[in-house]
């Protein structure tokens, strides 16, 4: 058995990769040893959240080369990790986070009758 897997840094960065074993690829991906010339082992810690089992190298390797292909976290989001509703709404959430952390925005929530304004740096704290 292959497996097609998707990894996610606490910075929501994403890295895609193929192999014959999963566990124990998860766990050289965040060896701490050795840091030199490896993106994962720099830019951990990483936490497994997508994986597709394959019966086959060659079809391991071709799904990896479709999902490196789309270049996105967005795609990501949308198309591998949005198993439910409730998923998807998490991760537009995300989405809407980390760019009003890129533009220095204030984010405003309405929930019930109540409205929040949260500076993004201090997200889930009210900043008024």
């Amino acid at each position: 058995m292959f497996w097609v897997y998707v990894l996610e840094n606490p910075r929501g960065k994403y890295y895609v990769g193929q192999t014959g074993n999963i566990t124990e690829r998860v766990q050289d991906h965040n060896r701490t040893d050795c840091f030199e010339g490896h993106f994962t082992r720099k830019n951990g810690p990483w936490k497994l959240v997508w994986s597709e089992a394959h019966s086959s190298r060659s079809s391991a390797m071709q799904r990896e080369r479709q999902i490196k292909r789309m270049k996105s976290a967005k795609w990501i989001r949308a198309h591998l990790l949005a198993a439910h509703p409730a998923a998807a709404a998490l991760m537009l959430a995300k989405d809407l986070i980390c760019e009003a952390i890129r533009w220095k925005k204030l984010l405003q929530f309405t929930y019930g009758n109540h409205t929040r304004v949260v500076e993004p740096h201090l997200f889930g704290r009210d900043s008024a």
